[in-house]
């Protein structure tokens, strides 16, 4: 069974890792060669920054466990459940065991009626 391939990216402020996924585990799926990497670093990565704190919180005081890394699993993209441009973020503790998925939308206006419809 193949393993998932993480991407280092940067580290976000608080100086938890930000990793871009490669590929699925299994191997359902593999990013194409060439990607954007300072889009997701950028673009996507500073709006991770921007909702961390708020994740975080949630997040640890759910599952008792800190964040460890987090990983951007899609870009931006809307869907047929949710017209809002967003990314999807998965939070691990630092033993690699997933925590939760989490959706950062592109506009920051847009994340409190994200939230709302969750």
């Amino acid at each position: 069974m193949a393993t998932s391939e993480l991407r280092f990216l940067r580290n976000l402020k608080p100086g938890i890792p930000l990793f871009l996924r490669i590929n699925k585990p299994g191997g359902s799926w593999r990013r194409l060669e060439g990607i954007s990497e300072p889009y997701f670093s950028k673009d996507v990565g500073n709006r991770v920054d921007e909702e961390f704190g708020k994740h975080k919180e949630q997040i640890e005081n759910k599952y008792g466990r800190a964040i460890g890394k987090a990983i951007i699993e899609e870009g931006f993209h809307t869907s047929k459940n949710d017209a809002h441009s967003h990314a999807s973020i998965s939070y691990e503790d630092v033993a690699s065991n997933h925590l939760s998925t989490r959706h950062v939308t592109e506009q920051r206006t847009e994340q409190q009626a994200m939230s709302d419809n969750n």
